[in-house]
C-alpha cells in the first residue's frame, strides 16, 4: 500500500512538472520538489500510522518502519524523478534551439 502511494506521488510530481511546462508558468520546479520532500519527511508517513488499542501494549516499531520506508525509498525516488525530468527537459530545450 505504501509503495503504491509512493508511485502515485511520483506520477503526480511528473504531472505537475508537465503542467508547469505546458502553461509556461514562471513557477520553479524546485518548489514542488521541496514541498514533496517535506511531505515525505513529515506528512505522508502519518497517513499510514496504525490504530492502536488503548488497553493493550503498543509498540512503536511499525511507525519506525513506515518512516524508514518514506526516508529510504520516497526521498531518493523523488530526487531521481526531479533529476530525470530536468535532464529530459534540458535535452528537449537544446533540440528546439
Amino acid at each position: 500500500m505504501i509503495y503504491l502511494f509512493l508511485v502515485l506521488v511520483l506520477a503526480v510530481q511528473w504531472g505537475i512538472y508537465l503542467f508547469l511546462d505546458r502553461i509556461q508558468f514562471p513557477f520553479r520546479k524546485w518548489v514542488v520538489l521541496i514541498a514533496l520532500l517535506i511531505g515525505h519527511l513529515f506528512i505522508f508517513p502519518r497517513l499510514f500510522y496504525l490504530d492502536y488499542d488503548s488497553n493493550g501494549m503498543n509498540c512503536g516499531m511499525p511507525i519506525l518502519g513506515i518512516h524508514l520506508i518514506f526516508y529510504i525509498f520516497g526521498i531518493p525516488m523523488t530526487l531521481l524523478v526531479h533529476l530525470i525530468y530536468y535532464l529530459i527537459a534540458k535535452k528537449r530545450l537544446k533540440q528546439n534551439l
